[in-house]
């Protein structure tokens, strides 16, 4: 399971995806942290410049969680 994307018409979505992340290492089963992945955007607005980041974590489970079932 990936958490991370981003969806910047969802101004609440960094604050889900977090509660999903403590959710998927701290309840049973509980996951690993497998991989993280981390990509850095600059951009030129005008006279400014803008660095974005963004991480993706990769989680795993010895077995899927029921709970699991119901996040898309």
């Amino acid at each position: 399971m990936s958490i991370g994307n981003i969806n910047s018409n969802d101004p609440l979505n960094e604050e889900r995806q977090m509660a999903l992340l403590n959710k998927c290492l701290n309840e049973n089963p509980k996951g690993k942290i497998i991989g993280k992945d981390i990509s850095v955007g600059v951009f030129q607005v005008g006279d400014h410049q803008i660095t974005l980041q963004r991480t993706t974590y990769h989680v795993g489970f010895l077995r899927k969680p029921v709970w699991l079932e119901n996040i898309s």
